[in-house]
Parts: C-alpha cells; sequence; structure tokens
C-alpha cells in the first residue's frame, strides 16, 4: 500500500451559535422538571440583528414588545395562534444586548416570568412576569373613521423619530414601523407598516409593530410635558392577542387615561 500523510485543519476558534430554531424569540424547549415548561433562546444583534435598531443611552436594549411576545408564546398552547391573554405585567430592568445574552422564559401554572443571563456567564436578572388569564370575549372593532375624525393633525414622522434621541432613545430602520401619524386630545393613531426585511413568520406581531404603537404614545401626550427621558413600558394590566396579524401592516389606536389620584 502507498503511504500518505493527512493533516486536519483546527476550526476556527470562535464560539458556535445556537441554532434558531422553534420560536423566533421563546427558542426551543428546554427538559424541565413537574408541569414546568421552559423555553430558552439567545437574544443578541449577531443573531436577531433587528434588534440593534431598539436602543437605549446608546446601547442596543430588547425591547418590551419583544419581551410580551415571548410571553405570549409561552402562554398559549399555539405558540403562534389563537387568542390568549395575560395580566399584571410587570417588566424588570433594561436587558442590554452589549452581550449576547440567554433568555429563558418559563410558565408554571398560570405563572410566567422570563429571566437572561450573559451567554458566557451565570449573572441571572428578572426581565419580566405576568400571569395567564383567559381571553375573554372579543370587544367590538374600533370605529376608524371615528377615530380620524378626533384625530384630524397629522403629525412629521421624520420629525417625530427625530425627538427622540434627546430622551435617550434611538430607532434605527428595524423600529421605523410609523409611516403616519395623527394627533387628536388625549389620543393619537398610528399607520404602522413592518419595515423591509423583517419576516414576520412564526410571530403573533413582530415587535417593530407593537414597538411602534407604544412609540405613538408619544403623540397622544399632547399637551403634556414629557421633556427629559423618555418612557418605556414598566407595567401594562392586562393584554389580549386575538390572532395572528394576517399581513404587514395596521392602525394602532392609543388614548391616555388619567391615573390613579
Amino acid at each position: 500500500f502507498e503511504r500518505r500523510r493527512y493533516w486536519v485543519e483546527p476550526a476556527p476558534a470562535t464560539a458556535p451559535r445556537r441554532p434558531r430554531a422553534g420560536h423566533p424569540l421563546l427558542g426551543t424547549p428546554r427538559r424541565s422538571p413537574g408541569k414546568r415548561r421552559q423555553f430558552e433562546a439567545e437574544l443578541s444583534a449577531e443573531v436577531l440583528p433587528w434588534l440593534a435598531d431598539h436602543a437605549v443611552r446608546g446601547v442596543p436594549t430588547v425591547p418590551a414588545a419583544a419581551t410580551l411576545e415571548m410571553l405570549a408564546a409561552a402562554a398559549g398552547d399555539n405558540p403562534t395562534g389563537g387568542p390568549v391573554a395575560v395580566a399584571d405585567v410587570r417588566f424588570g430592568g433594561l436587558l442590554t444586548l452589549d452581550a449576547p445574552q440567554l433568555a429563558v422564559t418559563e410558565r408554571d401554572g398560570t405563572a410566567l416570568t422570563v429571566e437572561a443571563t450573559p451567554l458566557d456567564g451565570e449573572d441571572w436578572r428578572p426581565v419580566a412576569e405576568a400571569s395567564v388569564v383567559e381571553p375573554g370575549e372579543t370587544e367590538e372593532p374600533v370605529d376608524l373613521d371615528g377615530v380620524r375624525r378626533r384625530c384630524p393633525d397629522p403629525v412629521d414622522v421624520a420629525g417625530f423619530y427625530d425627538a427622540f434621541p434627546a430622551q435617550g432613545l434611538a430607532y434605527g430602520p428595524a423600529f421605523r414601523a410609523v409611516v403616519a401619524l395623527y394627533q387628536g386630545d388625549g389620543e393619537a393613531l398610528a399607520r404602522l407598516v413592518l419595515p423591509d426585511g423583517l419576516d414576520p413568520a412564526g410571530l403573533r406581531l413582530h415587535p417593530s409593530l407593537l414597538d411602534g404603537a407604544f412609540q405613538s404614545l408619544g403623540a397622544a401626550a399632547r399637551g403634556v410635558d414629557v421633556t427629559g427621558e423618555g418612557h418605556l413600558p414598566a407595567r401594562l394590566d392586562r393584554m389580549t392577542w386575538t390572532g395572528t396579524l394576517p399581513g404587514r401592516e395596521l392602525w394602532a389606536w392609543t388614548r391616555l387615561r388619567a391615573g390613579p389620584g
């Protein structure tokens, strides 16, 4: 036999990325005891590049809209379909993406939690908690023509986004879903379109669209002093998903209500 020598080239010393299986944000199921259900996913700008377009004080940050999508996916028997509702949603501190994060979402009975740690560490931090509740009956459709009449004043969308950096918030192209915006007395109407390049597959509502609805609250606050740091969601009494958005655009109606006291 003819003898020949072969050398195996060493593989590059780069950390492997977790495969994107399952729900785009919730991730894949992990083994857990009893009836608890747990899911894990890597959240990073490398795996989900569009997250880099949501920054707080100059640092890419997981938006509350993405966390809500994770809660909805864990709450339902079908991660992407059917009505589902969560209540008493409380958000923890900001989940920054200056380093890749491992997020674990757990459902234990009706209790939902999301926690995260740097991918290469064990510094676990609470991201959100909520309770699964019955969706209830579907509300009557909003009278869109009536809302349009009450929100007659157009807002310059370019100027609207240009004002956010002064509040410590910055939205890149992936988080500029607001394409038309109208103001009224304590309410606003926004037309939202999912930006090009974003894939809504596997999601109940892409976080870019839900975040756009949150952004439009600023227009509803006309006449209210909102100077200084930008306002980010801290708590939600209840949120209901009636199904999956069939297309790439929708209207968002926001209104202000007086709080207790």
